[in-house]
């Protein structure tokens, strides 16, 4: 593990051996007890002092050791902060530390590197350039704040973390984070920034463990190493939109890149808009999503490779044929690694309720599959919906990838690392609509061969209509997006996701990002109208 957590055993000795014997200690952080170390008697004395707040706490100098959220009181927040520190694991802020005050900056130009904090709403800050935030500093933006790039070309605008410091982006559903450019609306188009770019310490597949960002200088912005927990931060309820820029040929700035992404970062409830490269990406890491968009990109979807292991619930893809340059692009694009298709640890996230649609219905002529799994990839994707993609249902490349899934013709691979779609549905996908495997592997079984083995033992679906509205229309995007449009038409009930992942995976006996009754988390009733995105945290722009 990264030992760059704020208290572990080796700093709660150095405190101890700074008290003068027989002389009252200075109240240091999270030391309730007063005792020079923290451990997890300070745990009950704080909860002690939350039940009664008579309780000495801090050797009578005050609350300052036992206000771990640094919000002027002791609370039960600080007792979620102390269960972490105690823990030894990474915490947002630094312990007793908390957001600089907030400020508005009309423009932003170069790094990042104390803590910063834009807002609170309504505040627009323009990024001058790339912009770094780097020297573990913490940048938190506020809800309703919109960030927005300048759009140059010799100088593309893009926020990256770098190892080590954080993005603080929490936004809600009727007051969402909004990453735009700066253009004016209707004036707005694919790349003209150059996106988000969080880095982190969580493994990867490179040797040596460490990656460096693509679209970026090499060694600029590194990403990866032994923390599966690392931190980068919160992004919650944002939206990242008309961004992307491919810089050479295989060296992009996507619109959301995760490098290295330890399970102690959050991301739910973010979509990526119109991008000229990929909506969301993975490098690497182990990070657990939830609740993602991605709507009208380039490229792919959703795209993972160097040793991805974290997992994904509840997502919408559809692509736009507007934006589609070519026939490389899928809804998925999953590798394990392009310069090793065996390397160590390898790619192998868990995929669950998703629905990806492709714009076949819209008359493209190009255009990739549902998901294309190559390089050596492993993986599970449940409880999903791939419709009308212009090439197939799944595309599997090479002969690395479809030996995580068989072991010959008849039989499916079992143990770890294996490559599995299941209890999901493929409709109206190929040129005739009925292409559901397709791809350049022959050993040691077909896709063809796969497929059928799929079908028969993990329940992968060939023939239902899944009845969801844009999976036949012609006229995405639509203005307004009615977000009922994502909904099957009919019952889609399967086995429920919480049973591929019980201990990450929400409760959900359905096949898909939405049931086909009940709630839509597309919406928020409490801010949107009747199954519309405007006034939400989606995008309804065309341009």
């Amino acid at each position: 593990m990264r030992k760059a957590h704020w208290l572990n055993a080796a700093v709660a000795n150095a405190l101890a051996a700074t008290v003068l014997a027989g002389a009252a200690h200075a109240a240091v952080c999270g030391d309730v007890n007063n005792d020079g170390a923290v451990t997890a008697a300070d745990g009950g004395v704080l909860e002690n002092r939350l039940l009664n707040p008579a309780t000495p706490i801090c050797g009578g100098t005050g609350i300052a050791c036992a206000d771990l959220n640094a919000n002027g009181t002791v609370d039960t927040g600080d007792r979620t902060i102390l269960g972490q520190v105690i823990a030894g694991v990474e915490t947002l802020y630094a312990p007793c530390t908390g957001p600089a005050a907030p400020t508005c900056p009309s423009t932003w130009t170069g790094d990042i590197t104390t803590n910063q904090h834009w807002g609170p709403a309504p505040c627009e800050v323009k990024l001058n350039g790339p912009v770094l935030v780097t020297n573990n500093a913490v940048l938190t933006v506020d809800p309703g704040v919109v960030v927005k790039g300048i759009k140059n070309p010799s100088n593309p605008a893009a926020l990256i973390v770098l190892r080590g410091s954080k993005l603080d982006a929490n936004g809600t559903a009727g007051n969402p984070i909004v990453f735009t450019s700066d253009q004016p609306p209707g004036s707005r188009s694919l790349g003209d920034w150059g996106g988000v770019t969080l880095n982190g310490f969580a493994p990867v597949n490179f040797p040596g463990g460490v990656g460096s960002s693509e679209g970026l200088p090499p060694g600029l912005a590194l990403y990866g190493g032994n923390d599966p927990a690392d931190n980068v931060g919160r992004v919650r309820f944002a939206r990242i939109e008309y961004s992307g820029i491919e810089l050479s040929t295989d060296n992009e700035l996507n619109v959301f890149t995760m490098n290295a992404l330890g399970t102690g970062t959050v991301i739910d409830h973010v979509q990526a808009h119109r991008g000229n490269d990929d909506c969301h990406e993975w490098f690497g890491g182990t990070v657990r999503t939830k609740y993602l968009v991605a709507t009208g990109c380039r490229d792919d979807g959703l795209d993972w490779q160097i040793g991805f292991r974290g997992t994904v619930q509840f997502a919408v893809v559809h692509q736009a044929a507007a934006g589609v340059d070519g026939s490389g692009r899928h809804g998925f694009e999953a590798d394990n690694n392009e310069f090793g298709f065996n390397n160590l640890p390898r790619s192998n996230p868990q995929i669950c309720n998703v629905t990806a649609i492709g714009a076949r219905p819209q008359g493209i002529t190009i255009g990739g599959s549902g998901a294309q799994l190559r390089r050596g990839t492993a993986g599970t994707i449940a409880n999903s919906i791939f419709a009308s993609w212009r090439s197939s249902c799944l595309n599997i490349a090479d002969n690395d990838t479809i030996g995580r899934g068989c072991l010959n013709a008849t039989t499916l691979r079992t143990g770890a690392d294996v490559l599995r779609v299941q209890d999901s549905i493929c409709f109206n996908n190929g040129t005739g609509g009925t292409t559901v495997m397709s791809g350049g592997a022959t050993s040691p079984c077909t896709p063809a061969e796969l497929g059928a083995l799929w079908t028969t033992s993990t329940g992968l679906n060939t023939t239902t209509d899944p009845s969801i509205p844009w999976a036949t229309a012609a006229s995405f995007p639509g203005n307004p997006l009615n977000t009922s449009n994502y909904v099957p038409g009919i019952a889609l009930s399967g086995p429920d996701c919480k049973n591929v992942n019980p201990t990450v995976f929400d409760s959900a006996p359905f096949i898909g990002a939405l049931p086909s009754v009940g709630s839509n988390w597309l919406n928020d009733a409490s801010v949107c109208g009747p199954g519309q995105i405007a006034g939400c945290w989606l995008n309804v722009e065309l341009n």
